[in-house]
């Protein structure tokens, strides 16, 4: 019974905490402070989706074929490392694991 009731006072002693918490987060997030997870993948989308189509058309910027070739293997180094990068942030338990 002794048990029951310290875990009991455990958990009504930290609610106070929780409830701060709680409203200071809610208060940033409606000044502006926070955005949601969701928000921060469109505006990482949007800053990304234009400078990636500039990069796919590299390779054919080249002045020959072996140049062309240098400059797609250089195209897809960086679009892989891209991928690594958001796969890594994902594998590492970053945002809600990157559903």
């Amino acid at each position: 019974m002794d048990a029951v009731s310290s875990t009991t006072r455990s958990a009504t002693a930290g609610r106070p905490s929780f409830d701060a918490e709680l409203k200071a987060v809610t208060l940033a997030r409606e000044q502006g402070e926070l955005i949601t997870l969701k928000a921060a993948e469109a505006m990482i989308v949007a800053a990304l989706q234009e400078p990636v189509m500039i990069l796919r058309q590299l390779p054919e910027l080249g002045r020959d074929p072996e140049e062309q070739q240098r400059l797609a293997a250089f195209l897809n180094s960086v679009l892989e490392a891209m991928r690594s990068g958001a796969a890594s942030a994902c594998s590492s338990g970053g945002p809600t694991s990157c559903s």
